[in-house]
């Protein structure tokens, strides 16, 4: 009898330890499954380790206009234009560009090295040889006079490199389009930060008097300060933001309009901008502050 009892006890007792190591199992295979993929694709143990989405409400906007929806990334499939001008609404100053060069007027640039180079005039082509200077070819008896500047993209640093040179305050002032950040440099700026926020809502808005529609607005947090939100309203057409605002709260406390293409009209024709057309010109000749000022003295 006691054998027999103790062979019950060991049966009761394998049994139990079976049903354990079934739970335990079934326990390992549940948990297995139960996670959470966030908004931004991460997948994490609880809903709470995702990141929040900031909420903006804009006054002027209509909610049930309005679509929300939260995305993961910005990159966008349509091509941007790496040939384009732009119109700055408030100064009305007119860049053109090529890959990373700039143009606006007299003044050209490269937006990665940042250099610059700034028309001071024209000077002779006998006056450059008698000073053995290197001459671009050609027949033309005068040629473009630049000052060229290796600048940071402060202002108020660049300004004592500026001042250096003769006339070097009337310069900084003709540098104003160098500092002024345009349609495709906003984009870059934000290119590898997801926004908080995307809202598709058709609105129409004019600049210099023409008439823009946009139906995506992207919301940031600002790059340096995430108290405040940066906003880019897309055009339609291009897709690349021809209104970029800044708020603080509900309160909007910057605010830059564009005009945006890729041809130029000349005679009521359609130009295209060129690289040939936006980098220096051929005929150009680097000079220094001293050089130029000799060479106004002579003649």
């Amino acid at each position: 009898m006691r054998f027999k009892g103790f062979l019950i006890v060991l049966i009761f007792l394998v049994s139990c330890a079976a049903r354990v190591q079934t739970v335990d199992r079934v326990v390992e295979k549940t948990m297995e499954h139960t996670r959470f993929q966030c908004f931004d694709g991460r997948v994490v143990d609880a809903l709470s380790d995702c990141p929040a989405i900031r909420s903006l409400a804009i006054a002027g906007v209509e909610e049930n206009k309005t679509k929300v929806q939260s995305v993961p990334a910005i990159e966008d499939v349509r091509e941007i234009p790496m040939r384009f001008w732009f119109t700055d609404e408030e100064s009305e100053i007119t860049v053109w560009g090529a890959g990373t060069l700039r143009r606006s007027g007299d003044i050209f640039w490269n937006v990665s090295s940042k250099q610059v180079f700034v028309k001071v005039g024209d000077v002779s082509r006998s006056w450059l040889q008698s000073q053995n200077k290197t001459v671009p070819g050609g027949s033309s008896r005068m040629l473009s006079a630049f000052y060229t500047f290796n600048l940071t993209g402060d202002p108020n640093f660049d300004r004592l490199t500026v001042n250096g040179v003769q006339n070097g305050v009337v310069i900084m002032q003709r540098l104003e389009p160098f500092y002024l950040k345009g349609p495709i440099e906003w984009q870059d700026e934000y290119a590898l930060q997801s926004p908080g926020r995307v809202e598709s809502s058709s609105q129409s808005l004019r600049i210099l008097k023409k008439e823009m529609s946009s139906n995506e607005s992207r919301y940031y947090d600002k790059i340096g300060d995430a108290k405040h939100t940066v906003v880019l309203k897309l055009d339609t057409h291009y897709h690349v933001p021809f209104v970029v605002e800044e708020y603080a709260g509900v309160k909007r406390i910057e605010h830059h309009a564009f005009l945006f293409g890729q041809y130029l009209t000349e005679n009521g024709e359609s130009k295209e901008i060129t690289p040939e057309l936006v980098g220096l010109p051929k005929n150009a000749v680097i000079l220094s502050s001293s050089e130029w000022q000799a060479y106004r003295e002579a003649n």
